[in-house]
């Protein structure tokens, strides 16, 4: 079974802000409640819960009754793991290159006001001179 990265997405943010609420700690949510923060449909939430579970995001126990579950959220599966890091590496790369662009612009600034500096010492020797 297989979800769409989106859908996929959906579900394990859910869960990961409901395991946050909870500290961590195992929580017991209904089904409906699961359909509305997605905005899935029951087959697909379903799916979801089954495909979460066997990649070890989250594990499902029965819940008080047939519309609850209780849901242990346990990791973060690899996919996203990669994802992130992935985002992160760029942004990095990103902040780099405008470190680099930075510097650049503060070389020629420096350089134009040693030229200027260098002009200035000239004209006052000059000057100086014709004392």
């Amino acid at each position: 079974m297989k979800l769409k990265e989106k859908t996929y997405k959906k579900f394990v943010d859910f869960f990961a802000d409901m395991a946050m609420r909870n500290q961590n700690a195992a929580f017991e949510v209904a089904y409906a409640e699961i359909q509305r923060g997605t905005g899935a449909a029951s087959i697909t939430m379903k799916k979801a819960l089954q495909v979460l579970a066997d990649e070890g995001v989250i594990a499902t126990k029965a819940g008080r009754n047939s519309r609850y579950v209780q849901i242990t959220y346990q990791q973060e599966p690899p996919e996203l793991k990669a994802a992130a890091t992935e985002d992160a590496a760029a942004q990095e790369a990103g902040v780099m290159a405008d470190l680099l662009h930075t510097a650049d612009n503060l070389r020629q600034r420096l350089r134009a006001l040693e030229i200027m500096s260098a002009n200035l010492q000239e004209r006052l020797a000059y000057l100086e001179e014709r004392k």
